[in-house]
């Protein structure tokens, strides 16, 4: 019975992915401090990605290039990134719990933060993983976008995926959702224009 509602939850997921053409994300804005592109100069990301639930080899190498490309993205807009990957801070995630160390990782770091120069940290946190038993894995990404001066998120909103199968949402395609949302909240710059 347990298979049959997983596999009918990843079904109705996927008709919704392909539905949506892609990666399905949403977002929105909490700052009530107008945010704009040009106030973000230098940006941490915190990926608690890898190692999260329903883990396996397929999953932690899509999100690891969806991290990369993150960078190579937010660089490509003028914007400073680095990255602390806090899988092993996940990998002691509490079973009883599900509490992932999110708040005490960006302590430890904090100083790594002050020396980059980092205005704002995107937070990237696993949500949701489903697995159909047929190797197919739906999962659901939060991301945050949070100021560093004063710890006040600006924007939160979540992202759907599939790792394996037909259906599967590429890295590339994760990475350009989030950069693309945003871009829409006029949070970073634009994409570079190739002439």
């Amino acid at each position: 019975m347990i298979k049959f509602v997983q596999r009918g939850a990843a079904l109705l997921f996927l008709l919704c992915l392909t539905a949506c053409g892609g990666p399905e994300i949403s977002g929105r804005l909490l700052s009530t401090t107008p945010v704009t592109s040009g106030s973000i100069s230098g940006v941490y990301v915190y990926s608690f990605l890898q190692n999260g639930p329903a883990s396996n080899d397929a999953i932690n190498q899509r999100v690891g290039q969806f991290r990369d490309l993150l960078l190579v993205g937010l660089r490509a807009r003028g914007l400073r990134a680095d990255v602390t990957e806090a899988s092993g801070a996940v990998s002691h995630l509490s079973e009883s719990s599900g509490r992932i160390p999110v708040r005490e990782t960006i302590q430890a770091n904090s100083a790594r933060e002050r020396s980059f120069g980092a205005t704002h940290r995107i937070i990237l946190t696993p949500t949701d993983m489903i697995n159909d038993g047929y190797n197919h894995y739906w999962g659901t990404l939060t991301w945050a976008l949070q100021s560093v001066s004063d710890d006040s998120f600006v924007a939160l909103g979540q992202m759907h995926y599939v790792v394996g199968g037909i259906r599967s949402t590429s890295a590339q395609q994760m990475a350009n959702q989030l950069l693309s949302k945003l871009g829409q909240m006029n949070l970073i710059p634009p994409a570079p224009t190739v002439q």
